[in-house]
């Protein structure tokens, strides 16, 4: 197995690849256009070869073509002409996999037949401890004593981060020991640090930590997980829960088939960032509804979302596409 990235190869994902003995080709496509790059990716395709390939993401299945493709995670399309190549290349795809049902309309009303589509839910593994508690919060800059809210995501506009401050800030008065902890990278660290100052000028506690491949196990360490993203979050839910931590997010239809609203967490109305303080605030006094929560998250990835039975069930997609 081989995997390409479209993009700079040095990202923390690239680098666990090749520490796992997984050769990583990075093809720096710049934009839509760029035609030197697409040809350089297609050079590199044909060189390697492959059977089949699995291109996750709409971008990896606009400048792929002419091979036996099998795409995931691109539901959610740009506008313009990106967005119409994509959905045109969707409809020629061999398999579309769709991770919740609800993924699964949203390439309905792209046109992907639905004899074409196959649905998978994500799978997640227990996370092992990656390192102690101190040597992380040391890291982090967090008082040995904190205890904290993650966030995680990149940081982009409009990624929904600054509801998650602006709930913590509903949260920090009455719990000087809570901090909130926001893991991603991207071009809005600046302005959300900016943002958090501006409501938290008396008691800053908030802490920016780069994208990391151990998140699952660090998350083991946290006292809940916040979801705000208006698309996606499904593969955070999951982390979490198989970390034992509850999950508070949007009630967006993907979430809802993974959070059991109530017994592994809670959903509130989108944009409600009163309602996600509220349902929170009860969790973080109370150690042992937290671990009541987290354990039964526990149980639903080891019943419902184990990442052996993703394997098998990808392993069976590919014989099939093959035959």
């Amino acid at each position: 197995m081989e995997v390409g990235v479209i993009g700079p190869g040095d990202t923390a994902i690239a680098e666990f690849l090749r520490a796992s003995n997984i050769p990583v080709h990075a093809s720096p496509i710049r934009h839509a256009f760029d035609i030197p790059g697409i040809r350089a990716l297609r050079r590199r395709l044909s060189a390697s070869n492959p059977d089949l390939v699995h291109a996750w993401g709409g971008r990896a299945v606009r400048f792929l073509s002419g091979r036996r493709l099998v795409a995931s995670a691109a539901s959610w399309l740009p506008g313009g002409l990106a967005g119409w190549l994509t959905a045109r290349r969707l409809r020629q795809c061999d398999r579309i996999i769709a991770a919740t049902w609800a993924e699964g309309e949203r390439f309905c009303k792209l046109g992907v037949l639905g004899e074409r589509l196959t649905r998978i839910s994500t799978g997640v593994e227990i996370p092992q401890p990656s390192m102690d508690r101190a040597s992380l919060f040391k890291e982090i800059g967090l008082p040995t004593h904190a205890r904290f809210i993650a966030v995680a995501g990149p940081l982009e506009p409009n990624s929904g981060f600054k509801s998650a401050i602006w709930a913590f800030d509903l949260i920090r008065y009455e719990h000087p020991d809570w901090h909130l902890v926001i893991f991603g990278d991207g071009p809005d660290r600046d302005l959300l640090e900016q943002f958090g100052r501006a409501l938290m000028f008396d008691d800053f506690r908030i802490h920016f930590a780069s994208n990391r491949t151990d998140l699952p196990a660090i998350l083991s360490h946290a006292g809940l997980v916040w979801i705000t993203h208006e698309r996606g979050g499904t593969t955070l839910a999951l982390e979490a829960m198989a970390a034992g931590v509850p999950v508070i997010g949007w009630k967006t239809p993907d979430l809802a088939e993974i959070v059991v609203d109530g017994q592994t967490g809670f959903l509130v109305p989108t944009n409600d960032r009163a309602r996600i303080s509220a349902v929170s605030y009860p969790l973080v006094a109370d150690a042992a509804a937290r671990t009541k929560l987290g354990e039964a998250g526990r149980r639903r990835i080891a019943e419902h979302f184990s990442a052996r039975h993703a394997i098998e069930q990808l392993t069976r997609l590919y014989d099939e596409v093959l035959e």
